[in-house]
């Protein structure tokens, strides 16, 4: 009888001591629970800054060793499929199009133009970030240019920029950083009529973001 009560009691202990070690292993997998990664934890507001730069014959950006571009500040947001901008940075465009001197006053007319870009994400092998490609559709923009005669009516411009995203983008699980590229590969500007209107000396330009996510 004393043999059987002492059999169940081991085995009962090693029941205890079973569930003990499991109930401790669920909780050691559950530490830092939340921080897989899911594609969701891209979504959300960013500020920072893009970059300008020219591309070369090769289709790689160049910069001076001498002179780095300051980057211009940018907020974006990215939702479940596309990433949304209410102010696109179009200055560097004008520039290209317009010269220093005209661009300030293009820049005024145009106002805040809103621009959106698809893109389809997938999480890194690492589980520690997500990259993304994009699909950008042309950025298209109308202006009203007064005339010099007072009595003509304002001349009606039509700017289309052609943008491409040939690298892959990236969001940074630990720091919640989002960095992309997009080249500005061709503009063209029709007037009211659709006749086109010369753009002399342009070159394709990459536009390079680095934002984190707010707060």
């Amino acid at each position: 009888m004393n043999t059987k009560i002492q059999v169940s009691s081991l085995f009962a202990a090693a029941l205890l001591v079973v569930g003990t070690v499991g109930f401790v292993s669920c909780d050691d997998d559950n530490e830092g629970g939340g921080t897989s990664l899911s594609t969701s934890d891209m979504y959300g507001n960013y500020v920072g800054t893009v970059r300008t730069v020219a591309v070369g014959h090769n289709g790689e950006a160049e910069s001076s060793e001498d002179e780095t571009p300051e980057g211009v500040e940018v907020s974006v947001k990215a939702g479940r499929d596309t990433i949304y901008f209410d102010a696109f940075p179009v200055e560097d465009i004008i520039v290209s199009i317009y010269g220093e001197e005209d661009a300030p006053a293009i820049i005024e007319m145009l106002g805040d133009i809103k621009y959106s870009v698809g893109y389809t994400p997938a999480l890194g092998e690492a589980q520690d970030s997500i990259s993304f490609r994009m699909a950008p559709e042309p950025l298209k923009a109308t202006i009203s240019v007064p005339s010099e005669s007072p009595d003509a009516d304002p001349a009606v411009l039509n700017i289309e920029s052609q943008i491409s995203a040939e690298g892959i983008g990236n969001y940074e699980l630990e720091t919640s950083n989002l960095k992309f590229t997009l080249t500005v590969m061709q503009i063209s500007v029709k007037d009211e009529e659709g006749a086109d209107v010369s753009i002399p000396n342009f070159e394709p330009m990459s536009m390079e973001f680095s934002m984190a996510k707010a707060q």
